[in-house]
C-alpha cells in the first residue's frame, strides 16, 4: 500500500507538468499511466478490504458470558456483517465497538423484573448493523434499554466543573449526552469489571477520531439508546478539495464537502454528523486524490488539521480535519433531533414549516408558509397604476392586482413597496404588506382560532404571538374565478378527491389549491371520518390522507382501506414530512400509490392527475 501510494504522488506530480504543457507528446502516455496507477490502487485496495464480520467475531461470546455475569436475558442482533472496510480501519474499530457493546449490556438494558415494571419483554436486545453510504462505513449500536439518565449527567457534569447548573438548564438533552464523552466520565454508581472505572466513550471517540470517523448518540428515556458512528473506508488514499486561505493552500477531505458557495468569498459548506458548518477560503483549485501522511509530532495537539500531503507541483500542504472543526465550533452549533432522527429513535418527530414572518397594518407579526409564496418583491411605488378603481403593476407582460391584507394597509405613493407574489398557472396577485421580517422554520400549531376573514389563527412563531394568514381568503379579492379553471370543460365531470387531514391549516391550504386545479374535494379531519364517509356509500376517484395523525394515522387507514372490499381499489396518495426511504417501503406494504412531500403542491397534483388518469382509463 506505502508503494502504491508512492506512485500516486509521483503519478500527480507528472499530471502537474502535463498541465502546464497542454501540447506536450507526453500526455497520452501519462493518461495510460494514470489509469494503470488507479487500477493498480483498486486492487490493492480490494486486498485490503476485509468483513466487519471479523471484528464482531468474539461479540456474542461476550453478551452471553455478560448476560450470565449481570443476571439479564440479552439477545444480540447482527447485520450487515459482509459489509467491508479497510483492514487497519477495522482494527481500530474493534475496541471501539467491544466497548459499546459492554456499555448497552451493563447501563442500557433494565433486569428481568424491571423490563416486566416496565411493560417490555423480559429479553433485552441489542443491534449491531453497518451498511455503506457515501464513501463511508456506517455502524450502529442500538438497544431497547432505559436510555440514559440525563439528570444523572448533568449532576455529575456539574460535579465535574464541566458546566454550571445555569448554563446546563439551557442545553438540549441532545447537547447534555454529549457530555458522556468527557474524559473520565461515568454515572455507574459502582466500579466493576464491566463499567464504572472512568475509562470508557471518551477512549471510544478518541479512536474513532483518529480515523477520520463521528460518533453520536441518541437517547429516549425508556425507550433505548444508539450510537452511530461514520467512518471513512479507507485512511491512505483521498479525494480532496485544494483550496486556498491566507496566501497558503490546504486540503479538505471531499467526503465532507456538501457544496461550494460564493458569496464575497468562497465557503465550503461541510458537514460533520447533523452538524452543517461553512470553511471561508480565499480561493478553490481542484480536487486530487491525496495520500494521507501523518502529522508531525509537534503539531498533533492541533485539532484543526489530520495530517499533511504532497501535491503534484511539489508542495507540502495540511489536510484540514472537519471533525476538528466541528468541535471548534462547540456549542456554536445546535443539536436537535430532526425529523428523520426522530423517526430512527424512536422520539416523535416534530413537524416544522419555513414561514415567511412580515407586517401589515399594525406592529402585530403576520405569517404565511413560504412554500405558498412564488417571489418576493420590493417594486418602486411610482410603477404602481390605478385602473378601474383597482391597484395594479405591469408584472412580467400581464396585470398583476394588488390585494391589501386590511383596510390599514396603505400602497405607498413613493419608495420601495414590498409585495408577496402568489401565482398559479399564467395567472399572478400581490399582497401588499408593509415590512418582510424574516424566513424562520418553526413547528406551526395553531393555538387560538380566528373569526376575522383572511386569519386562520394565532400561533407562538419563534417566542412571539403570530397571526397565521388564510391565503384562500384574498386570492378571489384578485381574480373571482382563481379557484374555477378556466379550461375547464362542462362535459367532463371534476374528479372527485377525499382529503384527510387532523390539521385544519393544511385542510384550508390544501382545498382552494386542488380546487383551482380542477378537482372536487371533500376534507376531513380524520380518518375515523372518511370512513364512516365511505361506509355511507359516497364514492371518490382518489383520497389523499396525512401520514401522522392521532388515533389512527394514514398507514393504517390505508389498511382500513384496503381491508374493505368497497374501498379496496381506491387509490391512496400519501401526504407526510418525512419522506424517507423506509417510510415509502412502509407506504408500499400498507398499499399506498404515491407518497408526496407535504408542501410539494406540484407533486402533489402531478399524482392526482396520474392516479385519475389511470382510473379513467380503466
Amino acid at each position: 500500500m506505502t508503494m502504491v501510494s508512492e506512485l500516486v504522488l509521483t503519478r500527480n506530480q507528472l499530471l502537474e507538468i502535463v498541465r502546464r504543457h497542454q501540447d506536450s507528446e507526453f500526455k497520452t502516455p501519462l493518461q495510460r499511466l494514470s489509469n494503470v496507477t488507479a487500477e493498480l490502487q483498486e486492487g490493492v485496495m480490494k486486498t485490503r478490504m476485509q468483513p466487519i464480520g471479523n471484528a464482531w467475531q468474539k461479540l456474542p461470546r461476550i453478551v452471553r458470558d455478560l448476560s450470565h455475569e449481570l443476571g439479564k436475558q440479552i439477545d444480540l442482533e447482527m447485520q450487515g456483517a459482509e459489509t467491508e472496510l479497510d483492514r487497519q480501519v477495522l482494527d481500530l474499530i474493534k475496541d471501539p465497538l467491544t466497548h459499546m457493546v459492554r456499555n448497552s449490556a451493563d447501563h442500557g438494558l433494565e433486569t428481568p423484573e424491571q423490563r416486566r415494571a416496565a411493560g417490555k419483554p423480559e429479553h433485552g436486545r441489542i443491534w449491531l448493523s453497518a451498511y455503506h453510504e457515501g464513501g463511508y462505513i456506517i455502524i450502529q449500536v442500538a438497544d431497547d434499554g432505559r436510555g440514559l439518565n440525563t439528570e444523572r449527567i448533568k449532576a455529575k457534569a456539574v460535579a465535574q466543573g464541566l458546566a454550571s447548573e445555569a448554563d446546563i438548564d439551557k442545553m438540549s438533552e441532545a447537547h447534555i449526552h454529549k457530555f458522556i464523552f468527557t474524559p473520565g466520565f461515568s454515572t455507574a454508581a459502582t466500579i466493576t469489571n464491566v463499567s464504572g472505572r472512568g475509562v470508557g466513550m471518551d477512549v471510544v471517540r478518541t479512536n474513532i477520531d483518529q480515523i477520520g470517523g463521528t460518533i453520536d448518540v441518541k437517547s429516549v428515556a425508556g425507550v433505548g439508546l444508539s450510537f452511530t458512528i461514520k467512518i471513512p473506508l479507507t485512511l491512505a488514499i483521498v479525494a480532496a478539495l485544494i483550496v486556498e486561505a491566507g496566501g497558503e493552500r490546504f486540503a479538505i477531505p471531499q467526503l465532507s464537502v456538501i457544496e461550494l458557495v460564493r458569496a464575497k468569498g468562497f465557503i465550503v459548506v461541510a458537514q460533520v454528523g447533523s452538524q452543517t458548518f461553512g470553511i471561508v477560503v480565499d480561493g478553490v483549485f481542484h480536487t486530487e486524490e491525496i495520500v494521507v501522511k501523518p502529522m508531525s509530532s509537534k503539531l498533533r495537539h492541533i485539532a484543526m488539521f489530520s495530517g499533511n500531503t504532497i501535491l503534484g507541483d511539489g508542495s507540502v500542504i495540511m489536510i484540514v480535519d472537519p471533525n476538528g472543526v466541528a468541535q471548534a465550533l462547540g456549542s456554536l452549533a445546535t443539536s436537535h433531533l430532526t425529523a428523520e432522527d426522530a423517526e430512527v429513535s424512536g422520539a416523535p418527530a416534530e413537524q416544522t414549516t419555513s414561514l415567511l414572518v412580515f407586517r401589515a397594518g399594525s406592529s402585530q407579526l403576520k405569517a404565511v408558509p413560504l412554500s405558498l409564496i412564488t417571489r418576493l418583491e420590493e417594486i418602486d411605488a411610482r410603477k404602481i397604476e390605478l385602473s378601474n378603481g383597482r391597484h395594479m403593476v405591469q408584472y412580467r407582460g400581464t396585470l398583476m392586482p394588488l390585494v391589501s391584507m386590511n383596510e390599514n394597509v396603505r400602497v405607498k405613493g413613493e419608495g420601495a413597496q414590498p409585495l408577496l407574489v402568489f401565482t398559479d398557472g399564467a395567472r399572478s396577485m400581490a399582497l401588499v404588506v408593509d415590512e418582510i421580517v424574516d424566513i424562520v422554520e418553526d413547528r406551526l400549531d395553531i393555538q387560538v382560532a380566528s373569526d376575522n376573514a383572511g386569519v386562520l389563527g394565532s400561533a407562538i412563531v419563534k417566542g412571539q404571538a403570530t397571526e397565521i394568514v388564510d391565503v384562500g381568503h384574498f386570492l378571489p379579492l384578485a381574480f373571482e374565478d382563481w379557484f374555477r379553471r378556466k379550461d375547464a370543460r362542462a362535459s367532463v365531470k371534476p374528479h372527485s378527491v377525499l382529503l384527510v387531514d387532523d390539521s385544519p391549516f393544511f385542510r384550508n391550504m390544501l382545498t382552494p389549491v386542488l380546487q383551482a386545479a380542477g378537482y372536487q374535494v371533500t376534507a376531513v379531519g380524520s380518518a375515523q371520518e372518511a370512513l364512516a364517509i365511505l361506509k355511507d356509500g359516497r364514492s371518490f376517484d382518489v383520497a389523499v390522507t396525512d401520514t401522522e395523525m392521532p388515533d389512527m394515522d394514514g398507514f393504517d387507514f390505508a389498511l382500513a382501506l384496503r381491508a374493505d372490499p368497497r374501498c379496496a381499489s381506491l387509490p391512496v396518495i400519501a401526504l407526510s414530512s418525512v419522506v424517507s426511504a423506509e417510510a415509502v417501503e412502509r407506504g408500499r406494504q400498507v398499499g399506498f400509490h404515491d407518497y408526496v412531500a407535504k408542501f410539494d403542491r406540484q407533486g402533489l397534483i402531478a399524482a392526482l392527475k396520474e392516479q385519475t388518469a389511470v382510473g379513467r382509463a380503466a
